[in-house]
């Protein structure tokens, strides 16, 4: 179901966040992978997502243990943070 949706993932996920980065209502998936590059899987509106660390250029392959949301910079959009 995952992978039909455009969401599916083999990287070592150890947080995730479910947050909207684009301001569209929608809730978009960021993946803070321990193995494997980032990845966050933009939601479409339509059943669907996209993957687009790439393109936001997060898509760092750190070991990622956590990922956190809140609004850092105090600007009303949600911010994600990687401690």
């Amino acid at each position: 179901m995952t992978r039909a949706a455009g969401a599916s993932s083999t990287a070592w996920t150890l947080a995730s966040a479910a947050v909207d980065i684009d301001q569209e209502e929608w809730l978009d998936f960021w993946l803070a992978n321990d193995w494997g590059r980032d990845e966050v899987f933009r939601n479409k509106g339509d059943g669907t997502f996209e993957e687009v660390a790439g393109k936001l250029r997060v898509d760092d392959r750190g070991s990622g243990m956590n990922a956190s949301v809140l609004d850092i910079d105090h600007d009303g959009r949600p911010d994600v943070s990687f401690p």
